[in-house]
């Protein structure tokens, strides 16, 4: 049996759960407003940095998102990589659907990175035709390189999440 360190917030800051993700509800009056502000930064284990945003779409744990300045969670694609070149990257700590509130994973050890089948470890890694999906091999012309994310493993035959390492991610270059 593997051990696994939990991740969780080091900061004094009451209500940081990285793994669950926030709906706003006229129904439940005791959340009249999200509990952080969009931008909000916690500091972590394992070197771990997690910025507080909304997902711009459905994402799956462990999807490489886009971060804007207004702090939207938008889906990496190799389509929408050459707008983006420079912005943030941060990895879904939970699933979300598009509209609800999210901590992204920005530095530190990570227990998860969206990479398509046969990625492999320490390499780098290129956006995809496939939304918050990163894969080892590049598309000519169809692809754009990252910066600052690397995974530790060889993903098997099947695309998934694999852990890795995160160093202030971003859209470095246009192949």
């Amino acid at each position: 049996m593997t051990y696994s360190v939990p991740l969780y917030s080091t900061l004094n800051m009451e209500g940081v759960d990285l793994s669950t993700a926030f709906t706003l509800s006229t129904s439940t009056p005791e959340y009249p407003a999200q509990p952080f502000i969009q931008g909000a930064t916690v500091l972590g284990t394992l070197d771990g940095k997690w910025v507080y945003a909304t997902a711009a779409a459905v994402q799956a744990t462990g999807d490489v998102c886009i971060l804007t300045k207004t702090f939207q969670a938008i889906g990496l694609l190799s389509s929408n990589a050459a707008a983006h070149y420079g912005e943030p990257l941060g990895v879904a700590m939970t699933a979300t659907t598009t509209g609800q509130f999210a901590w992204y994973q920005t530095n530190g050890a990570s227990p998860g990175i969206s990479v398509l089948a046969s990625t492999a470890p320490n390499v780098i890694l290129y956006t995809t035709a496939t939304a918050g999906r990163l894969g080892s091999a590049l598309t000519t012309g169809a692809s754009s390189t990252i910066q600052g994310i690397v995974t530790t493993t060889t993903s098997a035959s099947t695309a998934g999440t694999y852990p890795g390492i995160l160093n202030t991610p971003q859209i470095f270059t246009a192949n």
